[in-house]
């Protein structure tokens, strides 16, 4: 079968178990979560022993699935790709909105590490090294193309910023099932590209210029 021909079947009853699994993962908990519940949302009959027919276990379904969102991330690197467009506020939206999309795409991977974490401590590792810490220096490289300039600023800094307001927005949002402050994602995003162009647009404070240590 070609992979065209499994794209016009749907996804395996796999990748349902994974990603059934990750959705409750990330909502009701690791141990709140029972085999059950993810057969059956999978489109099972519950307790025939389905997720067990393709994972030895629950653990195993957590782990399998976090490794693949995490091996797929690539959010940024298709930004960089599509840069430069000679258009500093196309690129600033382009920017903000495929970020936001990457955090949808991610969310129940985020729930999963910031509950889960201390119970598999490698994955949170790894995604710490292969995502958060990515994606910061990824940000920063693209601000400093954005910008398309020679004056000196600290790059990392800003990417912190940048990438930090975005993914707070978004966490705030499915925390709390609406919008921090009320603010509508239109209105947030265009406040942060205007934010940004005029931020590359002034001088940076000298003592912040000064003080940089870029690494």
């Amino acid at each position: 079968m070609t992979a065209d021909e499994r794209s016009l079947r749907g996804p395996s009853t796999r990748e349902r178990l994974l990603a059934e699994g990750l959705r409750l993962f990330a909502e009701q908990g690791f141990r709140a979560t029972t085999t059950a519940q993810i057969e059956e949302a999978a489109g099972l009959v519950p307790r025939r022993g389905g997720l067990h027919k393709h994972f030895v276990s629950k653990e195993a379904l957590l782990v399998e699935g976090l490794e693949q969102r995490i091996a797929a991330l690539d959010v940024l690197g298709s930004v960089g790709r599509l840069l430069p467009l000679d258009d500093r506020h196309a690129e600033l939206t382009l920017l903000a909105r495929l970020i936001l999309e990457g955090l949808d795409q991610t969310r129940d991977v985020l729930l999963v590490i910031e509950k889960e974490g201390n119970r598999f401590p490698e994955l949170r590792r790894q995604f710490a090294e292969r995502i958060i810490k990515v994606s910061y220096r990824q940000t920063s490289e693209l601000l400093r193309t954005v910008a398309n300039d020679d004056v000196p600023r600290n790059w990392k800094a800003l990417g912190v910023v940048a990438l930090g307001s975005l993914i707070e927005y978004r966490r705030s949002t499915w925390l709390y099932g609406k919008p921090p402050g009320g603010v509508s994602e239109d209105a947030f995003l265009r406040t942060w590209v205007g934010t940004w162009e005029a931020a590359l647009a002034a001088a940076p404070p000298p003592a912040v210029v000064d003080s940089q240590k870029e690494s």
